[in-house]
Parts: C-alpha cells; sequence; structure tokens
C-alpha cells in the first residue's frame, strides 16, 4: 500500500462526498453560473462536480493544497474522463474565506458547496454572492475526537438557514 501511494500522485484526492453527489443534478439544473467549493482542499468535489460538466470556483487558504490541486487536475480527468463527456473548469483561488474581506461579488455563483468547512459567519456572504434560487449544499463531519467542538449545536445550523434559506 505505502509503495503504491508513493508511486500514484493522485493519493490525496480522496473520494468526493456522496451525498453532495446526489444533488449535482440539482445544480446543474441552474449551471449559468459557476461553484464556489468554499474550502477546497485538494478537489476532491471540484474535481466531481466538473466531470458533471459544472465549472467549479476551488477557494482555499493553503496555496500548497491549491497547486496540488492544479498540477493534479489533468490527471484525474485522464484517469476518471469518459470519452464523450463534458468537463467544467476548475478555476483555483487562493484567498482567505473570512467575514472581514469577503471576496466574491454578489450573484456569482449558482451553488456554494461548503463540505468539511463549519463557518457559520459566512452564511450570509454566501447568500450575498448566490443567484436567486441558487443553493446552498453544507456538510458537516463527524463528531469523532475532539473535532465535535468545531461543530455547530444541535439545531444552530437549521435556526441559521431558516431565516434565509428554503430548506
Amino acid at each position: 500500500r505505502r509503495d503504491r501511494v508513493q508511486n500514484d500522485p493522485l493519493w490525496r484526492v480522496t473520494p468526493p462526498s456522496t451525498t453532495l453527489l446526489k444533488f449535482a443534478s440539482e445544480f446543474a439544473a441552474l449551471n449559468t453560473r459557476p461553484i464556489l467549493d468554499a474550502g477546497c482542499g485538494y478537489g476532491r468535489n471540484a474535481f466531481a462536480l466538473s466531470l458533471r460538466g459544472l465549472d467549479v470556483v476551488c477557494a482555499d487558504g493553503d496555496l500548497a493544497r491549491l497547486s496540488a490541486l492544479t498540477s493534479l487536475a489533468p490527471l484525474f480527468f485522464a484517469a476518471h474522463k469518459l470519452p464523450e463527456q463534458n468537463v467544467g473548469r476548475l478555476h483555483p483561488v487562493c484567498v482567505s474565506l473570512d467575514s472581514s474581506a469577503w471576496p466574491f461579488r454578489k450573484n456569482t455563483f449558482s451553488a456554494v458547496v461548503c463540505v468539511h468547512f463549519p463557518r457559520l459567519d459566512l452564511l450570509d456572504l454566501f447568500r450575498f454572492s448566490l443567484v436567486s434560487g441558487g443553493h446552498l449544499y453544507i456538510e458537516t463531519f463527524g463528531g469523532q475526537g475532539q473535532n465535535y467542538l468545531d461543530l455547530p449545536r444541535k439545531g444552530e445550523l437549521h435556526g441559521l438557514l431558516s431565516k434565509s434559506y428554503d430548506l
């Protein structure tokens, strides 16, 4: 296993969120604007959405991860793209995603995807950058070990979202 990992440059690209992929067709219906993958990491979800023909803005504050994403993308698509499949474009952006200096304009995205990036302070900014009728997809991580401390309290996310979103 160790030799395989060391010889396979795609080892960093873990499988995408299976739950997210269930909603990809809904994102495609609003494919007038790109999708924001907030906190994209090495691009596992961005790659999967791009394989479905969607353009994805890959935003992350870690330049090393974005550099890896950029270099791994051609290899990933060569390994996974079907012959007649249209692949969307990836737009890597190295940016600090915080509420003090939101880098995206109003009505920029068809959807915002936020997987394992629990930033409740960004919910209003996500809404600001979504087109009317756009989709917000949030997936938190499991509460194993000490990471439960970073999770929203029970009902908190639902309460915040129900004020501005149709759930």
